[in-house]
């Protein structure tokens, strides 16, 4: 009642110029769904009590972002330039399409590790929090513990300060970029098999290829969100421990496996700065 009460009181005045009807069906629906994202909030902290509880991991070194051992030289050398501000960092990425940028940047031995967390941890009888609605075999590896010493590190010392240089039109600092959400998609012959085009609800997205054995399964990229063209396409293909680093507004789609499985870790990076000024980038309101 006191959410009625409430959204009465912010919104009736304006909603009712639309009729009585139309007042009562938006309010039904808007309140619907708080609750719906009410519950999903406590159902998140019951799965993370009882992972946190139960769950030991398979991999426990790929916890921490072992730098030597896992990520790629070429990679760090070109983020220490980013982290100097120098520009030349262009020179030693391979740009596929305006804004996509694609690199180096895991072992094999880290992707294989990986993959094998997720499959260890998919395999127990522990609740699952799935990343989004458009996946439905990925996983939330922040759910598992990893966010202290690897998606944090991930994203405070390699994606933030190569955002800065790579997107320096949206962000002027690396501090602009300030939360993150990391998960893996799982594509495979009778499961999921493709993705159909979209943006993601980030700022800069980074995608990285752990692998295993598939065939075709390609990122195909449009045009940015409000001027996509689809006579522009751009095919990128997925190769193993490589990222793919871009807008999150850029449209996008993965094509569809003919055989095989393919696994990806995403990290959606966002920023409030941008969006306080720039708006939501779902929904685009402030």
């Amino acid at each position: 009642m006191e959410q009625e009460d409430q959204f009465e009181q912010d919104y009736g005045k304006s909603l009712r110029r639309m009729g009585e009807k139309a007042f009562y069906t938006i309010k039904h629906l808007v309140l619907a769904k708080k609750r719906e994202r009410e519950n999903a909030t406590g159902e998140k902290l019951i799965r993370l009590r009882q992972i946190a509880m139960k769950y030991t991991p398979a991999c426990p070194d790929i916890y921490v972002l072992d730098v030597p051992k896992f990520v790629i030289p070429s990679f760090v050398h070109t983020v220490e330039g980013a982290k100097q501000g120098s520009h030349e960092v262009l020179d030693s990425i391979d740009t596929v399409a305006d804004g996509v940028y694609k690199m180096p940047i895991f072992t094999s031995e880290f992707c294989q590790k990986l993959i094998a967390e997720c499959d260890y941890f998919n395999a127990s009888d522990l609740p699952k929090g799935r990343p989004n609605t458009m996946n439905n075999y990925g996983l939330n590896i922040d759910e598992l513990g990893m966010s202290a010493g690897f998606t944090d590190q991930l994203f405070s010392q390699f994606i933030s300060p190569l955002a800065a240089v790579l997107y320096p039109e949206w962000w002027p600092e690396a501090s602009s970029l300030d939360t993150h959400k990391a998960f893996i998609v799982r594509y495979e012959i009778g499961q999921d098999v493709e993705l159909c085009c979209h943006w993601d609800d980030a700022e800069v997205t980074l995608n990285v290829c752990l692998g295993a054995q598939f065939n075709d399964g390609d990122l195909l990229f449009h045009g940015m969100r409000d001027d996509r063209d689809p006579s522009a396409s751009v095919l990128v293909s997925h190769d193993l421990g490589v990222g793919v680093l871009h807008r999150g507004q850029h449209m996008h789609a993965a094509t569809a496996i003919t055989s095989g499985t393919r696994y990806n870790l995403i990290v959606w990076c966002r920023s409030h700065t941008w969006r306080a000024t720039n708006g939501c980038p779902s929904c685009g309101k402030l």
